[in-house]
């Protein structure tokens, strides 16, 4: 995320980073997609639970493109090499 990243474009690199249309992301949020809509135009900005997750999702492809893994997943890798 850039430094002064906005909500609206957060909600969208995550969303087409998945590459999920507005519905299936807004199933993943468990929010309507109406509402993911309105955060993507910058009408709406997400309730603190809905944006916990947002950020949350974000944080997790960070840790996994660096290589941090839950150790279930590293627990994986080691066995299948």
């Amino acid at each position: 995320m850039k430094r002064n990243q906005t909500t609206a474009e957060l909600a969208q690199s995550e969303r087409k980073r998945r590459g999920m249309t507005i519905s299936g992301f807004a199933a993943l949020l468990g929010v309507n997609r109406n509402t993911v809509a309105a955060w993507e135009a910058g009408w709406s900005a997400p309730q603190p639970e809905s944006r916990k997750r947002l950020l949350a999702m974000r944080r997790q492809r960070v840790e996994q493109k660096n290589g941090f893994f839950p150790v279930r997943e590293r627990e994986r890798a080691e066995t299948t090499a």
